[in-house]
């Protein structure tokens, strides 16, 4: 861990001091404390020197260090021109040098103590928000940590002593876990955005400027991936010089716990990942925060969407880079609004009444083969927040499919969306049950007479399309019929009848991998996407 002249300056509490800065000078982390001697060659910028300011203007010959802290022990003017490159504190008060060592030294240990008890909250795995009220107690000033697209993910849990402003903060900005604004702060978000867009460093943001507190902003995140926003909201303590180095020390730890997070982490290039991972786990989020978020990023909304889910059951439970790499793989060949990895999935959101779903998807199609996966299409959806439902249906399909030993790899639930209704009796009754008995007779005396019912059923009755199906003469398939009513005992124009012995079919097909009757609809599913 290394420390900066600034927080060193934030610990010398009640002394009387003054502190120059070069104009050439250069802030760097430090991380040991040495006493200024001639017989040193060099100077290291990561070591704070410490002397006399006697020693240091009439014995020291050696190159000025970046870093020194000097007692005044003579009543001179300090050149300052001696120290460009140079960050110089010089402390008044009546000291001897040991004393001076050990004081900064406890300093050190300070921020090192500091820091090995946040990290050992990390090693605990007790949890962000244990980690967010510890330096939020530390730093005297509650903090929020969101996702780049302002989901908060933990947020200080005590109240300020300025309860009064942090609620106004509170009910003006904040709604359903989200930072959403108002319509009359929407210029305030937009600046905030541009602001902290690809900033590296701490960012402050003034109440002059329309903020209703001070506050810091830092992005932060795991390997290096900007995810994450740090806030540190100047409520009860001023903000001192060494604030925005103490919320760059504090954002290395928040980092290493957000990698933990796996959604966040493996979403990090995904516009508003969290946000629909919300609206697919079915979070209650109202129309009007969605609208904000989607415009602050400039993600257009559409009244026209589906959902393609890809799922592998190959893929192993802890093979991240694998999701990864085939999620851009499957961009590269589908323009589609958003894409996140969810539930060891790859999501896809498509607007629709944009990029057309009616393509050749032999490439696709390839890309599922070649990687052992399969993809689920959803029904069309006309909101956003129906994405969820979207979801279900996709990953249904896919679970439908291969249970049915279904054509694939792709699979539209339309063409599911009747199994999923007997998927769904299936948990509840013995479904073979509800099955017309007569099925089971016809079946026993005639497999040829059995599948001429299902084609007659399925074609609505038409027997000019059911004899064109099974290539007979429309006489021939008037004897069968008339076979099948005497040896069933029913008449095959009664309306409930046919759709009991339909529903029946599709029953017997759901419950059985080699089905009654190979319908065309499995092999129209695969032409368009």
């Amino acid at each position: 861990m290394k420390i900066t002249m600034s927080m060193i300056i934030a610990r010398l509490f009640d002394m009387d001091f003054e502190c120059f800065q070069g104009s050439m000078w250069k802030k760097s982390p430090l991380s040991k404390i040495k006493f200024l001697q001639t017989g040193h060659p060099l100077s290291y910028a990561d070591t704070l020197y410490v002397t006399t300011l006697s020693y240091l203007t009439n014995q020291y010959e050696g190159y000025i260090p970046q870093n020194i802290v000097c007692v005044k022990d003579i009543d001179i003017n300090v050149d300052q021109e001696m120290f460009t490159h140079t960050c110089f504190i010089l402390i008044k008060n009546l000291m001897d040098i040991p004393e001076l060592f050990n004081l900064l030294q406890d300093i050190f240990f300070y921020y090192s103590d500091l820091y090995s008890q946040l990290i050992q909250i990390v090693e605990n795995n007790q949890g962000l928000q244990c980690l967010i009220d510890k330096i939020s107690d530390l730093l005297g000033n509650p903090i929020t940590v969101t996702d780049r697209n302002f989901k908060i993910l933990a947020i200080t849990s005590t109240e300020p002593k300025n309860a009064k402003l942090w609620r106004r903060i509170d009910e003006t900005t904040r709604h359903n876990g989200y930072v959403v604004g108002s319509n009359e702060t929407y210029h305030l978000t937009k600046e905030y955005i541009n602001k902290l867009e690809n900033n590296d460093e701490p960012v402050y943001f003034d109440t002059c400027e329309g903020y209703l507190s001070p506050m810091i902003c830092l992005n932060i995140g795991p390997q290096n991936k900007k995810n994450a926003i740090l806030t540190v909201f100047e409520i009860d303590t001023p903000f001192n010089n060494a604030i925005c180095d103490l919320v760059a020390l504090f954002s290395q730890i928040l980092s290493l716990e957000l990698q933990k997070n796996e959604l966040l982490l493996l979403n990090d290039e995904s516009k508003l990942a969290l946000l629909l991972a919300d609206l697919l786990n079915g979070e209650t989020l109202s129309h009007s925060d969605v609208d904000k978020l989607f415009m602050y990023f400039n993600f257009s909304l559409s009244n026209n969407y589906t959902i393609v889910v890809v799922k592998s059951p190959f893929w192993s439970s802890d093979s991240n880079y694998e999701l990864t790499f085939l999620r851009s793989k499957f961009l590269n060949l589908n323009k589609c609004s958003t894409c996140i990895i969810y539930k060891r999935s790859i999501v896809m959101i498509f607007d629709s009444s944009f990029s057309s779903f009616n393509y050749d998807l032999s490439k696709f199609e390839e890309l599922l083969s070649t990687t052992m996966t399969y993809a689920g299409i959803s029904s069309s959806l006309s909101d956003i927040l129906e994405v969820r439902r979207g979801y279900v249906e996709a990953s249904k399909a896919i679970e439908l499919g291969l249970y049915m030993n279904a054509d694939g790899p792709i699979y539209r639930y339309a063409d599911f969306q009747l199994y999923h209704l007997i998927d769904l009796c299936s948990k509840q009754e013995n479904i073979e049950n509800l099955c017309h008995p007569a099925l089971t007779r016809l079946v026993t005396y005639d497999k040829e007479l059995s599948k001429t019912l299902y084609s007659y059923l399925r074609n609505n009755g038409s027997q000019a399309k059911t004899a064109k199906e099974l290539w007979i003469h429309r006489s021939s398939l008037i004897y069968r019929l008339k076979k099948i009513e005497e040896v069933l005992d029913i008449q095959l124009d009664d309306y409930k009848t046919r759709l009991h012995l339909q529903l029946s079919y599709e029953i017997f097909n759901y419950l059985h991998s080699e089905h009654i009757y190979d319908a065309p609809h499995y092999q129209e599913t695969k032409s368009k996407f």
